[in-house]
């Protein structure tokens, strides 16, 4: 109980809110301020400053004030709160959540009511894809060029990205005369664009209007429309708008050639690869390709279970001050987590996100007889 005291305002409580305003305006301009509850109270009391209080007593009479949200006690006032009675001042928050829907996620997300707890998503995980199709859309020296972005294994060493590959390289991804392992080919021919697999004719091109064939007096190669056989030398593109000696035969052709062919392995030798825009291999190389490392680190005082419906951390326990990490084998980098705190202090007091009071101010508790939380953070 609260001794009678002159100059003092009494306001009963029965609601969340501001108690400057529970009190009214001419109340609040006396020193002493008590407030006693007069039944439970769910949410916030927030007490503003004024330069007129000197004491300010908050009784809970029994009552309890529970904050499921946040802080029960917002103190700003200059003067400190002093709790009494036995009523429970707490908050109930337990859990918090961190979310990104994009797949094409990446960065450092700070978690509210976590002590900015983060989860961080980068590209600091690769891993092993076998049976890929890989496009080569830059050549060098002859040869293709591994993309940006991509690390082949042949012959079990990495290649990484801008290497231009070496014959042998260039017969292991693109294969021999005899097994080639070339899907796709899209190249310039008499200044139009072509797309075409191996050993098909190209749709619109014949040149000699010769029809789809055509065979020379050695009998070397046959021209199928811009795709050749030479041989046993392998592929060739074939741009032969050219003329034809008087029996019929092919007086010159210019080629491009892949795999084992006439040039040696990869582009044929003193053929400009700028007629050349693509190759695309068959579902035959190991590629290392760049996956997501998601990362979250509790900065929490105490351990906090996460769980969640986009969770890659699966449901762990992660201590205080340590991180946990999940790598993914593909670029999303969306997450949805949910992280729950549970247990009490040494003295009993159920452990919350949120401190009792997270105004400017200060309270006293030393005469209350009540069950505070204790603050996680």
């Amino acid at each position: 109980m609260i001794p009678f005291i002159s100059n003092a305002a009494v306001t009963e409580v029965n609601s969340s809110g501001n108690l400057n305003d529970k009190a009214g305006a001419s109340k609040s301009k006396l020193p002493v301020q008590i407030f006693r509850l007069t039944d439970n109270v769910s949410g916030n009391l927030t007490m503003t400053n004024n330069s007129a209080h000197k004491k300010i007593f908050l009784d809970t009479n029994g009552n309890n004030i529970t904050n499921s949200t946040g802080s029960p006690i917002t103190n700003n006032s200059s003067t400190a709160l002093e709790i009494i009675g036995s009523g429970n001042v707490q908050s109930t928050l337990k859990t918090f959540s961190a979310s990104q829907s994009s797949n094409d996620h990446t960065g450092t997300t700070t978690i509210s009511n976590s002590d900015s707890s983060t989860v961080v998503v980068d590209d600091g995980h690769t891993f092993s894809q076998d049976n890929q199709a890989v496009t080569f859309s830059s050549f060098g020296s002859n040869r293709p060029i591994v993309p940006s972005g991509t690390t082949l294994v042949i012959s079990s060493s990495n290649v990484t990205e801008g290497t231009t590959l070496s014959t042998a390289q260039t017969e292991a991804v693109l294969g021999t005369t005899s097994s080639h392992k070339i899907a796709n080919v899209v190249a310039s021919i008499n200044s139009d664009t072509y797309n075409t697999a191996p050993g098909s004719q190209l749709s619109g091109i014949d040149a000699l209007s010769i029809g789809s064939t055509f065979t020379n007096s050695s009998g070397n190669f046959k021209v199928f429309n811009g795709w050749c056989f030479v041989g046993a030398s392998g592929f060739s593109l074939f741009n032969f708008a050219q003329t034809l000696d008087g029996d019929g035969n092919v007086q010159s052709t210019s080629n491009a050639s892949f795999g084992a062919g006439s040039g040696g392995s990869g582009l044929a030798a003193g053929v400009s690869s700028s007629s050349l825009a693509s190759v695309t291999t068959t579902s035959s190389v190991t590629v290392i390709s760049t996956g997501r490392r998601i990362r979250f680190t509790n900065n929490l005082a105490i351990a906090v279970a996460i769980t969640g419906d986009d969770n890659p951390f699966g449901s762990v326990s992660v201590s205080s001050g340590a991180t946990q990490t999940a790598n993914r084998d593909s670029t999303d980098g969306s997450f949805a987590i949910v992280g729950t705190i549970s247990g009490s202090d040494g003295s009993s007091q159920p452990y919350a996100l949120v401190p009792v009071n997270d105004g400017t101010g200060s309270i006293v508790t030393t005469k209350h007889t009540g069950t505070l939380s204790a603050s996680a953070l």
